[in-house]
């Protein structure tokens, strides 16, 4: 971390959203290494302690504040939850993986499950899950066609006489999943509910068709399914599997394989292929039904869980932040969710100033004034209010003008700032001076 800090001053050095990748993608993880081993240590508040002084010293770094800013508020800026909050994070998905490598004895499966359960996360995701151990496969006795979008401009593709062309095809409306499978003789919209993916409606539709040639008991014919997802194609025709779901569509496809041709092609979607806009209809119409019977219907992909995991940090690491004692102006300027994309885009001369005027912590009057740096706290622009931060963004008479023309009005709520947009808040300030205080 002080190697890192060598490289970052005050108003030069490698620009925040650089000193944010060093941190989050070199410091933390080692600091996080092993963390299902030692998470529960962290639960002590001297730990939390010396992990937030770390942190604190990376948050300094990339903003470039003065000494006195609260971590709290760099945090909630640059969108980093808290440290002992991350390692949680870090522990659960591990307990989460080595249980889905069903690879350990009794005794550790249970210390495993008490982790998962400790957080109160939403378990659907671990205990229905669609993540195997890894399997592979060397053998495809069926072909994969990717043909070139320029080849399907031109409008079906000919196929040969008597080949079987069966189209997939899956959908997402309303956050509601369906598939749709046409063919000879063959209609199906399925709903999958709001747990299911697009990416497992595609896989399950070329499943659900070869099934039913199978249940058909089609021999000795030549087959062509069409998909438009070129994913579900190259997932299925992968030699490494960890998807149960994958796995079972290929097996099915290599059942169909034993006395037929069959050939996976991918179809350029939406570009008027009749097959295709069939099957689209019929997985729109899959979306738009109402599920029977209980979700999910699939098992659940790892993105479910870690959207899960992710959800129950934002809800966390906004619970630290409203207990966190003082920080008055910051709460009132500093939205819990923070403006992170925006302060890393910033550079380190404009990063710098706005994290103080929305932390409060800046070389303005009433703060140097707290700080035994100066007498006076009056306002140097309207000479009434003491000269804080929230004093010039929100009231100050004096730069009315400026606020209206920037920020769209004369006078503003501090939570208004909230959801102001960050480059407003930069030329407001550098119209009323406050850059000129920061670098006198």
């Amino acid at each position: 971390m002080w190697a890192c800090r060598r490289l970052m001053g005050k108003t030069w050095g490698i620009s925040p959203r650089m000193a944010h990748w060093l941190y989050t993608a070199v410091v933390r993880p080692i600091v996080s290494y092993a963390a299902l081993v030692w998470w529960r240590a962290t639960n002590q508040q001297t730990v939390q302690a010396q992990l937030g002084t770390l942190q604190r010293q990376a948050c300094l770094g990339i903003t470039g504040a003065i000494r006195t800013c609260p971590t709290a508020s760099m945090e909630v800026l640059l969108g980093l939850p808290p440290l002992h909050i991350h390692i949680w994070r870090c522990a659960y998905l591990g307990a989460v993986r080595v249980r889905w490598s069903e690879m350990v004895g009794s005794f550790a499966t249970r210390r495993l499950q008490d982790t998962i359960q400790h957080f109160g996360i939403d378990s659907a995701g671990v205990l229905i899950s669609d993540v195997m151990p890894e399997k592979m496969n060397f053998r495809l006795p069926f072909k994969v066609a990717i043909p070139s979008r320029e080849r399907w401009r031109g409008g079906d593709l000919p196929l040969a006489a008597g080949v079987q062309a069966w189209y997939t095809d899956g959908s997402v409306i309303g956050g509601r999943t369906g598939l749709g499978v046409t063919g000879p003789r063959f209609s199906l919209a399925l709903p999958l509910g709001s747990c299911a993916t697009i990416f497992q409606a595609e896989v399950l539709a070329i499943d659900i068709c070869a099934q039913e040639l199978l249940r058909r008991g089609t021999k000795n014919a030549r087959i062509c399914i069409f998909s438009d997802s070129q994913a579900a194609l190259k997932a299925i025709s992968a030699f490494s599997h960890k998807s149960r779901l994958t796995w079972d569509c290929l097996n099915t496809l290599k059942a169909l394989a034993r006395d037929n041709r069959i050939t996976l092609t991918w179809v350029l979607g939406h570009a008027g292929i009749k097959g295709n806009e069939k099957a689209d209809s019929l997985a729109k119409l899959g979306a738009e039904s109402l599920p029977t019977g209980p979700e999910p219907f699939l098992g659940l992909p790892k993105s479910y869980l870690e959207r899960k995991v992710d959800e129950w940090v934002n809800t966390t690491k906004t619970s630290h932040w409203l207990r966190c004692p003082g920080l008055r102006q910051s709460k009132r300027l500093i939205s819990p969710q923070g403006r992170a994309r925006d302060m890393l885009s910033l550079s380190r001369i404009n990063i710098r100033v706005l994290t103080g005027v929305l932390t409060g912590h800046c070389p303005l009057r009433y703060h140097l004034n707290k700080m035994g740096l100066g007498e006076i706290t009056e306002c140097r622009l309207c000479g009434g209010g003491e000269e804080t931060a929230e004093h010039l963004l929100c009231d100050c008479p004096a730069a009315a003008y400026a606020r209206f023309r920037h920020l769209g009005s004369g006078l503003l709520q501090p939570e208004a700032l909230q959801r102001a947009a960050t480059k407003n808040i930069l030329a407001f300030l550098k119209e009323v001076g406050v850059f000129e205080v920061f670098f006198q």
